[in-house]
This record gives C-alpha cells, sequence and structure tokens, in this order.
C-alpha cells in the first residue's frame, strides 16, 4: 500500500515537471536576423544551449539548401557571460564572419550587427540584439487606461495638460 502511494507521488511530479516544461518561453536576447538580398527573411532567436547549421535533417537545428554546405556546416553557441560564438565544424567550403574565413573548431565571438555566411549560399546572418527581451515594459490592458482617464477628468487634474 504504502509503494502504491509513492508511486502515485512520483506520477504526480513528473506531470508538474512536464507543465512547466510546457510553458510559452520568451524570445531570447539574441537573434539573427536572415537576409537575402537585402530583405529580412526570416528571424533565429538564439535562446538555446546551440543551434547546429547545416544540410543534413536529422542532427541539425537550422537546415541550410544550398549544395555547398555541409552536412554539420557551423555551430553557434550563446556563451555563459552573454556572448555569443560561431564556430566552424570543419566545413568544406567555409564559415565567414565579417567576410574573413573562419578556421576549423576555433570558436570566433560574434559582436552584434556582424555577419554570418555559410559556404557559398547568398544568405547572410546578421547577429541581433533584442532589447524588449532585456526590459520587460509594464503592460496596461485598454480598459484601465481609459477608468485611469476617466479618474482624472472627473477629478479636473488633467484639462491643463491635454495637448490640443
Amino acid at each position: 500500500m504504502v509503494r502504491g502511494e509513492e508511486a502515485k507521488k512520483k506520477k504526480k511530479m513528473k506531470k508538474k515537471k512536464t507543465a512547466k516544461k510546457k510553458k510559452k518561453k520568451k524570445p531570447g536576447v539574441y537573434f539573427l536576423e536572415v537576409l537575402k538580398d537585402g530583405e529580412v527573411l526570416d528571424k533565429i532567436y538564439l535562446d538555446k544551449r546551440r543551434q547546429i547549421f547545416g544540410r543534413q535533417l536529422q542532427t541539425c537545428d537550422f537546415v541550410l539548401d544550398h549544395q555547398s554546405v555541409s552536412r554539420q556546416h557551423a555551430a553557434v553557441v550563446p556563451h555563459k557571460d552573454g556572448s555569443i560564438y560561431v564556430i566552424d565544424l570543419g566545413s568544406g567550403h567555409g564559415t565567414f564572419v565579417a567576410n574573413e574565413r573562419l578556421t576549423r573548431d576555433s570558436p570566433v565571438e560574434l559582436e552584434v550587427g556582424q555577419s554570418v555566411k555559410f559556404a557559398a549560399s547568398t544568405r547572410t546572418y546578421i547577429l541581433r540584439k533584442n532589447n524588449a527581451a532585456l526590459f520587460r515594459q509594464p503592460h496596461w490592458p485598454q480598459r484601465l487606461i481609459y477608468l485611469h482617464l476617466q479618474i482624472l477628468l472627473t477629478k479636473k487634474l488633467f484639462w491643463h495638460t491635454i495637448p490640443l
């Protein structure tokens, strides 16, 4: 009887843990802006431990559909100090940061605004900082704002500050 109760408690704990994991994630502080011919195509938020870029569907987080890209081409890794690093994983045609080819397995710090290119792909990935993720802005529902304005208007404290 005691064992049955322990098993039920363990199941409840597992359910609580999985419920916590399913919460919506906020976007990360850094993201890669994907550009082609000067047009923004996508944003890749760097909120995971590491991101693998390459052609291989099973092992890569971001699949790059270009014949010059290796199966596992490069990794983008956030460091615990907040910086972002790019590592070439031994690609045949290279990974480029600010138009300079990276040395295999040597992490290079990526600065905000710098570009990354994979092999001969025409897409450019630019590191951007998401300031909205750093500073949470207060959210006032529209109804509360309306009620606040009504109170101010009834007290006649607000009339002289309205720009005409």
